[in-house]
């Protein structure tokens, strides 16, 4: 080793002790690379855990942001929907979305107080619906009737189900809701009047309902229970609208005149009448009868 000139004497003395190092023994060297692999070869499995943790949470981190802009598109998408379905009428494209959407706020709630809120403002959507799809001159369909019913039914019966102070406090809302949907009815004439006259009926009703249950709440709970019970045998009083039957039809009979399903009528049997056997039956006026004494013909 060339040590330069001007060097500090110390650093030079500790120079000079590196020019005669002697040789590692081969022994020693072999022991302390065999030392080294074992070491290196009990680490490994550690590293490689480590790193297929390291892969395992990027992939999972991956998916998870992936999945996110999914439902990020989706909703938003979904949000966008719904928010164009709010004005859609009964048999148009969006409709059943609107409809969807209601549902799931329905699902989502769990308070009754908030529930009966929220039927009684879908019910009065309904009517909305009706009375804009009659002054289109549009047909009502007869679904649409049924939901605005059952939904009425279903926050009447969420109602029975509170305690008294709750169930009053719920009843008294439910009647505001009512009396504003009774008025706001278009009244029409034709098929379409006939379905808003028979859901004008069913309010009017639900109204009546409503007024017994805040002067009796307990025979509210009785009447509400038993025409849940009964609901599946009579049929909906809006549901089922049914023409008057005309002059020969639906009807066995008319007024005054014959069975018209019963066939055609057998004219009745005459019974025959005594008959002279020495000549022609008597008639009024005659002077005596044909078999009257064992007397012949008709005296002149």
């Amino acid at each position: 080793m060339t040590v330069s000139k001007g060097l500090n004497p110390q650093l030079e003395k500790q120079l000079d002790r590196l020019k005669t190092i002697p040789a590692r023994d081969p022994q020693t060297a072999a022991q302390g690379r065999a030392r080294f692999l074992t070491e290196a070869a009990a680490f490994r499995p550690a590293l490689v855990q480590k790193e297929r943790t390291v892969v395992s949470r990027r992939f999972v981190w991956k998916f998870a942001l992936a999945a996110l802009a999914a439902l990020v598109l989706f909703f938003g998408s979904s949000v966008g929907a719904a928010f164009a379905a709010r004005g859609a009428l009964p048999g148009e494209t969006l409709y059943p979305v609107k409809l969807i959407c209601e549902d799931l706020r329905l699902g989502f709630t769990g308070d009754p107080q908030v529930r009966i809120d929220l039927l009684m403002q879908f019910s009065a959507v309904r009517v909305s619906e009706m009375n804009q799809l009659a002054e289109q001159s549009n047909a009502i369909p007869a679904e649409t009737a049924e939901r605005l019913e059952s939904q009425i039914q279903q926050a009447l019966k969420l109602a029975a189900g509170l305690v008294d102070k709750d169930m009053l406090a719920a009843l008294t809302r439910i009647r505001t809701q009512l009396e504003v949907q009774v008025l706001s009815l278009t009244q029409i004439s034709g098929e379409a009047g006939d379905l808003i006259l028979q859901t004008h009926l069913m309010l009017q009703e639900r109204l009546r309902l409503v007024d017994e249950g805040l002067a009796d709440p307990e025979a509210f709970r009785t009447q509400v229970h038993y025409s849940q019970d009964s609901e599946a045998a009579s049929p909906s009083p809006v549901s089922s609208i049914t023409p008057e039957p005309t002059a020969g039809q639906g009807s066995n009979s008319t007024p005054g005149g014959p069975d018209q399903t019963s066939g055609p009528q057998q004219p009745p049997e005459k019974t025959p009448g005594p008959t002279n056997e020495s000549g022609p039956p008597a008639t009024p006026g005659d002077g005596g009868s044909g078999n009257d004494g064992g007397s012949g013909g008709n005296q002149p």
